[in-house]
């Protein structure tokens, strides 16, 4: 992810710039992005910016071999690991940082609510719910949403032209105008 990029660089530790180091591979075109800035080569980027999908994409790779390094975030999810073992490949799991829930005042006036993780879908109040539409940044963090008794908006992908659509959608929902 983005953020196991950014925890990545800020403890100094080195990324392989060159072929000739480890095979570094993205779940999506924003973690891949983040990879090039600190210089890195990227040799994967997943099609279905999802864990299953940096899965599918490595397991497919006529060159995948391991172990594999798993840099990551306290919450982070399972699936690439348990997929990746499943097929006998080594993992070595690292966690960068820790996700800290932080109170929601609740007080927030606000159309439209974009949430970017299962980790950020916990801290979505219940007790005073949000008034504005929900719109969860793909189908995982859709689900948790819905975990937790949200009906949100579903991106199809998480990228800006996705969730820009499942916005426009809340909008004509609830008789929106277009200026």
């Amino acid at each position: 992810s983005r953020s196991a990029v950014e925890a990545w660089d800020a403890l100094g530790l080195p990324l392989p710039a060159t072929p000739h180091g480890p095979r570094l591979g993205a779940v999506g075109a924003g973690t891949a992005a983040a990879l090039a800035r600190t210089g890195a080569t990227v040799d994967l980027v997943a099609a279905d910016a999802t864990a299953d999908g940096l899965a599918d994409a490595f397991l497919a790779h006529p060159q995948a071999n391991g172990p594999v390094g798993l840099p990551r975030g306290d919450r982070s999810r399972d699936p690439l690991e348990r997929r990746l073992r499943d097929a006998g490949f080594g993992v070595d799991p690292l966690v960068l940082y820790e996700t800290r829930p932080r109170p929601w005042s609740g007080d927030a006036d606000a159309d439209a609510i974009v949430v970017a993780s299962p980790s950020a879908a916990v801290g979505v109040p219940t007790d005073p719910a949000p008034r504005g539409a929900l719109i969860a940044i793909g189908p995982v963090t859709g689900a948790a949403l819905r975990e937790r008794g949200f009906d949100p908006y579903v991106a199809e992908r998480p990228d800006a032209p996705a969730v820009l659509a499942s916005l426009d959608a809340a909008r004509a929902a609830s008789g929106g105008s277009d200026g």
